[in-house]
């Protein structure tokens, strides 16, 4: 029983990791998106 909720923990963070990952990688382009469509103001 505890091995199956370590591994959920386990599996769980992995995924936040992974997810965390994923954002940080897109979000410059998100962000230089934004810039040149709002480079207006």
């Amino acid at each position: 029983m505890k091995d199956k909720t370590l591994l959920g923990l386990n599996l769980s963070a992995f995924l936040m990791m992974i997810g965390v990952g994923m954002i940080v990688a897109l979000l410059p382009q998100r962000i230089i998106e934004l810039d040149g469509n709002f480079s207006i103001f």
